[in-house]
């Protein structure tokens, strides 16, 4: 059965948004206790005077973004609909939907462990807009601008704002890394140019862009980001409950000897680990052999058919 499509509807502030807020962040607070360290109202209907989609959006900050996942029946009994990350590493994603209907949302919840960049994204963003009004309104331009562009399409709407909001947050001065699931066009194309022209050096070993393995869905595929620019790529893949395989990891060519590849690989590490892994395997370049010795990998045994030889197979437990 095909999904409805969400409505897309940006209208005037309300200062009903406030209570709304309130009233759900105090309940979820009385349910969850002291796994929540701090909540934060963020997105647009957090900031006076601009237009937002009539949906709250409320950040939680946990001890432990695992435990949340225990909560997701009593969520449910809230009125919620989890969603598990939906697209952002490390969240866990709630939505409300009001009694009129299924497709009518009242609020949004995004938990996120402490320490995770999305949250400080959330924050430089929705601060550097309070702070600026300039910017305040031309962000408000822009929603409704794309809400009549694309009435019908969310996630039309959503690419619309990416590249506003990567401004906002440089100018912010946000430069942490982090990885995403790659999602819109732009990060397709990047994810592509960085793995082609990193890993397919060898005129002999064309890069495919229709490779099977980009559709599978054993395999995850991640950009790294640093600040609002894309500058590493990896894929993960699901060999079993206990096993995944690392694969081609690159890193833009200005951007290594400087400690990122390592950044990269810890955080995927912390993927694999979240979602009960306890062995990743890959196949290293001999050249790479050193790098992956300093992280914590070891040779061991990764047979796989029609693999280069030349490679070093390699594993580490987590």
């Amino acid at each position: 059965m095909e999904r409805k499509r969400r409505k897309v509807e940006v209208v005037a502030y309300k200062e009903e948004w406030k209570k709304i807020f309130h009233e759900e962040s105090t309940n979820i607070k009385e349910l969850m206790g002291e796994l929540i360290t701090v909540i934060y109202h963020i997105g647009s209907t957090g900031i006076h005077n601009i237009k937002a989609k009539p949906i709250v959006d409320i950040m939680l900050v946990v001890r432990d973004i695992a435990q949340v996942d225990a909560f997701n029946m009593k969520m449910e009994a809230l009125g919620y609909k989890a969603s598990g990350e939906y697209w952002l590493v490390g969240r866990r994603y709630f939505a409300k939907f009001s009694e009129r209907g299924e497709n009518i949302r009242v609020a949004h919840v995004h938990f996120y462990e402490a320490g995770n960049p999305e949250v400080e994204q959330h924050l430089l963003f929705r601060d550097s807009l309070i702070s600026n009004l300039e910017d305040a309104l031309r962000y408000s331009e822009l929603k409704e601008s794309l809400a009549e562009k694309y009435p019908n399409d969310i996630d039309r709407y959503r690419i619309g704002k990416d590249i506003f909001i990567k401004q906002i947050l440089k100018k912010a001065g946000f430069t942490r890394t982090y990885l995403r699931k790659v999602n819109t066009d732009n990060e397709w194309e990047q994810y592509h140019i960085i793995r082609e022209a990193e890993l397919f050096k060898n005129p002999d070993n064309k890069y495919d862009r229709m490779h099977p393995s980009l559709n599978d869905s054993n395999n995850l595929h991640y950009v790294f980001y640093k600040g609002g620019d894309i500058i590493g790529a990896i894929q993960i893949e699901h060999l079993n409950s206990e096993k995944v395989a690392f694969r081609n990891i690159a890193i833009k060519g200005n951007f290594k000897s400087r400690g990122f590849g390592s950044d990269l690989i810890k955080q995927a590490e912390r993927i694999a680990k979240n979602k009960g892994y306890k062995l990743i395997l890959l196949h290293a370049a001999k050249e790479a052999y050193n790098f992956y010795k300093r992280n914590g990998y070891s040779e061991m045994e990764f047979k796989e058919e029609n693999f280069n030889l030349e490679c070093i197979d390699m594993g580490k437990k987590m």
